[in-house]
């Protein structure tokens, strides 16, 4: 009985153990069929009869070939009323489509409106000012013409006494001379003193008047620019907002209420229309491209999606290569290209990144394979061979290639067409 009592532990420690390697069996060889299932498949190409294109491969970034830039007005008169910042209050949503001639942004108009109001109100004013002037002017007129008339009158009867001289006494006769040249003088001082007193008064006049033709000059000015401040576009196209330091001292996208200096980008327009890839091409490749050549454009987003185009510009002058700044590697230029993109896609957005296939010649016609299936080895059976599916497996077979593009291999004999050759690595069961 003690003998059996000690076997009893061991026998359920045993069974435990079992149950434990059953319970774990089932789970390995699920996680095993289930990475068999996920194991990455091998890359295919199949032989197609076709023509050799020789191309040169640059990569680029999507742009549009028209577009308009969208800066902040710069107001007149901006120094002086505190107008150099201006906050936007409104603006077209990033990637909405706008119409020529549409309001993109519009920035605070309220602080000019009660400018022009306090500028009306004071050329208003002015020309009451003006007017009651006039009035003083008139009534001093008056008053100075019936001066001029009583010394005039005073003149006229001096000259008059002078024939009685003749029967006066001396003393006399001098006197009424002596008042006649008093009389006239005073005449000639009135005629002067008419003549200044009209300069004074066109003086006066002119000022008033000049003041009010500048204020109204400058609320005609202030209204231009409160015409500015509603933002047209030139050109339809998709809006694309720029990036700017906001007032939290943050680069982000610009937006309702933050503050633009006059003349800063904060918007453009992009003319979806007509799609290009603004790239840059070595000064030694260059030579092999022309303007009108064909193109394929490629987009890293969406691999496998492929887009017609060909070479609309080439820049006149070559430029550094950027990111250069030793002065060894300044000596590396590169010219500006632009190759057009002849497909409508919706999928073709500016700043996209992009590779371009530019067609620099046509060769011979035969069977074609991916650059990347051709494989070579050294020693004794030194040469170039590719992997060719056959029975479940890809074998090795010598080939002769006749010649290559920076794609595509043209294949003299070996291989025909319809055959299925592996383009990288082997699969992991056929590696020996």
């Amino acid at each position: 009985m003690v003998r059996a009592a000690a076997r009893l532990p061991l026998f359920f420690l045993a069974a435990s153990l079992v149950a434990g390697f059953l319970l774990r069996a089932p789970r390995s060889q699920r996680v095993d069929s289930e990475a068999a299932r996920q194991s990455p498949r091998a890359r295919t190409a199949v032989a197609a009869t076709g023509e050799l294109v020789k191309s040169l491969r640059i990569g680029g970034t999507i742009g549009t070939l028209r577009s308009a830039a969208i800066r902040a007005p710069e107001l007149r008169g901006s120094h002086v009323v505190g107008w150099a910042v201006l906050t936007l209050v409104r603006l077209a949503d990033a990637g909405s489509s706008v119409e020529a001639g549409d309001v993109v942004a519009e920035f605070e108009l309220k602080r000019l409106e009660d400018h022009i109001a306090d500028l009306q109100s004071y050329v208003t004013q002015a020309q009451a000012s003006l007017r009651k002037r006039r009035s003083e002017i008139r009534i001093l007129q008056g008053a100075w013409q019936h001066e001029a008339l009583r010394a005039r009158a005073e003149s006229a009867k001096a000259v008059l006494g002078l024939p009685t001289a003749e029967v006066l006494s001396a003393i006399e006769a001098e006197i009424l001379r002596m008042a006649a040249a008093v009389a006239r003088a005073r005449g000639k001082r009135q005629a002067e003193v008419e003549r200044l007193r009209a300069l004074v008064i066109a003086a006066d006049l002119g000022y008033f008047d000049v003041w009010i033709r500048k204020e109204l000059l400058h609320i005609e000015r202030h209204s231009r620019d409160y015409k500015r401040l509603r933002m047209k576009t030139p050109i339809g196209g998709m809006v694309i907002r720029e990036t700017i330091f906001n007032r939290s001292g943050e680069y982000a996208q610009v937006k309702a209420g933050d503050r633009i200096n006059s003349g800063a980008l904060f918007m453009r327009i992009a003319d979806t229309s007509q799609m290009v890839v603004r790239a840059m091409v070595n000064q030694v490749d260059a030579r092999t491209i022309r303007v009108g050549n064909r193109a394929v454009v490629q987009l890293d987003a969406y691999p496998g999606l492929r887009f017609s185009g060909h070479v609309a510009e080439m820049a006149a002058l070559a430029s550094p290569r950027r990111g250069t700044r030793s002065a060894g590697r300044m000596f590396i230029r590169q010219i500006p290209v632009r190759i057009l993109i002849e497909d409508k896609d919706k999928r073709v957005l500016p700043g996209l990144s992009a590779s371009v296939d530019v067609i620099v010649s046509m060769g011979q016609r035969g069977v074609l394979i991916p650059r990347e299936a051709l494989q070579h080895e050294t020693g004794q059976q030194a040469g170039t061979f590719v992997r060719v599916a056959e029975g479940g497996e890809y074998r090795k077979r010598h080939i002769a290639v006749q010649g290559l593009s920076d794609t595509e291999a043209l294949i003299r004999s070996g291989l025909a067409p319809g055959e299925q050759v592996l383009l990288k690595g082997l699969p992991r069961d056929q590696r020996r």
